[in-house]
């Protein structure tokens, strides 16, 4: 594996965080293991790191139900055509991801060291957008979402780490 995992655990949930190496810009892409599922947060720039994200997912033997994209950056949301789950992004976020999400993964590889000639991933549409605000409880474990503005970009998605259900 090229990338490194780190675990957490957090309640009734265990957080394990993939961070690629330096050539998919040592993004993190976060997987939430629940008592029945996990969810995904942001998949890998190549299809090669999120295939490492993946085997992290299957060694859980449960299935990825949700992919949550929390910016419009490639090495965000580059590899979610491999998630079979449904997507999720604020709907600015989805907006940017639908209308460029292809030019927006090539002018990431463009400036990228090491990727010259490799196939480009294409863009997969989100299938749905969230509220700022909103929240869902999968397995007992509330996920609450928030809109952030003006941090890493315009509009990103934050969660709160999952907090037992009340």
């Amino acid at each position: 594996m090229q990338g490194t995992v780190t675990v957490t655990p957090a309640g009734a949930a265990t957080i394990h965080t993939y961070t690629a190496p330096e050539t998919g810009w040592r993004a993190n892409s976060h997987i939430i293991e629940l008592a029945s599922q996990a969810v995904l947060f942001d998949t890998p720039l190549t299809e090669e790191y999120a295939r490492e994200v993946l085997a992290v997912a299957d060694d859980l033997g449960k299935p990825v139900t949700r992919l949550y994209i929390s910016h419009a950056h490639p090495d965000h949301f580059a590899s979610a055509a491999l998630i079979a789950a449904p997507s999720y992004a604020l709907g600015p976020v989805k907006d940017l991801i639908d209308r460029s999400g292809d030019v927006r993964i090539q002018r990431g590889y463009a400036c990228t060291p090491g990727h010259s000639g490799v196939p480009l991933p294409r863009s997969r549409a989100v299938d749905h957008a969230l509220p700022s605000g909103g929240e869902e409880t999968l397995d007992g474990v509330r996920l609450r979402f928030e809109a952030v503005a003006d941090a890493e970009t315009d509009s990103q998605l934050a969660s709160r780490c999952p907090t037992p259900e009340s």
